[in-house]
């Protein structure tokens, strides 16, 4: 590699005659064209006619060096400007331009262009340009980083629109589409389509009023076809379709020359993803396959999105279901456990826990004490000192609330949070005397979260003691009794204003309990 470069740097005047000879240039299969000191083109081989078009080379022959327009997607300058500017005004090499001919006679190409300037005496004698033509390999390339960005998408998102927003996105970027967007049937006006996302250009998203209805003209065009028959269709001449006639005159203005429309599912109704292009011909048979393959892997993705959103409902249905049977027996153990969540979700978030972690903790919290149930009520709201039968008999609502956790197949660390929340480093706690990281970090969290809102509000034994007496008993018992982190999280939190009383009161508006209640709860 190192001698070629040499070689068309140090090349000789007799070399530069062989390399213009026509015979030569003609026995390659890499396109080629020379162009003398001053940039004028003075002659190509055959492979060059072939792959760029007889007619494009006729301007250039004409125009020379100043021919613009016709060679580049943009419409900006001929494909191989840059490289032969550069070779002689430096008279470096320039190698590996990527660029694509849209010519209107032959298919659309990409092309690999690099210029060679040919030296005689320390100047530049002429420029050759070869022209490689990677259409194929180009198109892997995108197809594969479409494909990369769409599997990306179903992974990361969350929800259907920021799936579906991503597939656009990929569309214009990746495969360099003028336009894509994507239309849903409309719920308000019959037969009419409602744009929900797009990238790129969006002259046409609501040009018109397309319809899928079969009865109007305005529905006969591609887009509507595709939506009302869910088929894939394509229009590789829009300016030349009779079906899409009602926007020639809104095409001509935007410059897109061919379309394609695929079906896919949207917010369960039936939707189109439209995508636009200058070029025409612009969807061959490969592209349209690998996009199709593409919109289905989304629709699988945003389906199975369906159905975690489905048990996630589900979770917080029995979640919801559970917490309402202590809040029956007892309201102040639910307005404690309402506190505990919020207090516990704070902290998990300000410690940099993902999200998803963060709400099943806020979850688990939430119903930390349904083991209570299975405790007498006399017991759990009788003023003054319990017995040590009686608060032995309190222990066992870790141990309770672990097995119906268990047995309603809740995920990790729901039911976790349930038994650990009253164990402690020092392993003094119940039920298991776990010491240290043998406690999930999950309960960690709510055991802090569950002695600040316990010790803040009065119980039916004793009064409030108070945030800042809360506060202080785990300062003290941090590292020993409750993790550093948390502590340390959890005391950053009220240093900056946090307000347990303010939080709860719309939890309890929610439920129907009275604020002033709702911050009274059962001693955890």
């Amino acid at each position: 590699m190192m001698r070629v470069a040499q070689a068309s740097v140090l090349s000789s005047e007799e070399l530069f005659g062989v390399v213009a000879n026509p015979d030569f240039l003609d026995s390659l299969n890499l396109g080629l064209m020379i162009f003398d000191r001053d940039g004028s083109f003075t002659g190509c081989n055959q492979a060059t006619v072939d792959l760029c078009g007889a007619a494009l080379l006729s301007d250039v022959n004409h125009a020379g060096a100043d021919a613009r327009g016709r060679g580049s997607r943009r419409g900006s300058q001929l494909p191989w400007e840059e490289p032969l500017a550069n070779a002689l005004r430096t008279g470096a090499p320039c190698a590996g331009v990527i660029a694509s001919l849209d010519e209107p006679d032959i298919e659309r190409r990409w092309i690999s262009v690099s210029s060679w300037p040919m030296m005689s005496e320390g100047s530049v004698r002429g420029v050759v340009v070869t022209i490689e033509d990677v259409t194929d390999r180009w198109r892997r390339t995108r197809l594969l980083a479409l494909h990369k960005d769409v599997m990306t998408s179903i992974v990361a998102a969350n929800d259907e629109l920021t799936t579906l927003q991503a597939l656009c996105d990929a569309i214009t970027s990746e495969l360099t589409y003028d336009s894509a967007w994507i239309g849903v049937e409309s719920l308000e006006r019959e037969f009419a389509i409602d744009a929900v996302c797009s990238s790129g250009r969006v002259d046409m998203m609501n040009a018109g009023a397309i319809s899928w209805s079969d009865e109007v003209e305005s529905g006969q065009g591609f887009v509507g076809t595709a939506l009302r028959l869910e088929r894939t269709e394509v229009e590789n001449r829009l300016l030349e379709s009779e079906r899409d006639r009602p926007w020639r005159a809104v095409n001509e203005r935007s410059g897109f020359n061919s379309g394609m429309a695929l079906p896919i599912r949207v917010f369960g109704r039936r939707g189109v993803l439209n995508i636009l292009d200058a070029h025409p011909d612009a969807f061959d048979p490969t592209v349209v396959q690998e996009i199709e393959s593409s919109v289905h892997e989304i629709q699988f993705g945003i389906s199975h999105l369906e159905a975690v959103n489905q048990l996630n409902d589900s979770l917080v249905g029995t979640l919801n279901a559970l917490s309402s049977m202590t809040e029956i027996r007892d309201p102040y153990t639910a307005g404690h456990q309402n506190q505990v969540a919020r207090l516990s979700m704070a902290i998990a978030t300000r410690m940099g826990l993902a999200s998803a972690l963060v709400t099943l903790i806020g979850q688990g919290a939430e119903v930390h004490d349904i083991g209570k149930i299975a405790i007498p009520a006399e017991i759990l709201t009788r003023p003054g000192r319990l017995s040590p039968t009686e608060f032995e008999l309190i222990k066992t609502h870790s141990s309770v609330g672990y097995d119906i956790l268990s047995a309603a197949h809740l995920p990790w660390p729901i039911p976790e949070v349930a038994h650990q929340h009253h164990e402690r480093l020092d392993a003094s706690g119940y039920p298991s005397g776990l010491r240290g990281e043998e406690i999930c970090l999950p309960a960690r969290i709510v055991a802090v979260a569950d002695v600040v809102e316990a010790m803040s509000h009065r119980r039916p034994y004793r009064g409030a003691l108070g945030v800042e007496q809360a506060l202080a008993e785990i300062r003290m018992g941090s590292g020993t009794l409750y993790d550093h982190d948390v502590v340390v999280t959890c005391l950053q939190l009220f240093d900056e204003g946090y307000d347990l009383d303010a939080l709860s009161d719309d939890e309890a508006r929610r439920r129907g309990v009275d604020p002033m209640m709702a911050t009274l709860g059962v001693d955890g």
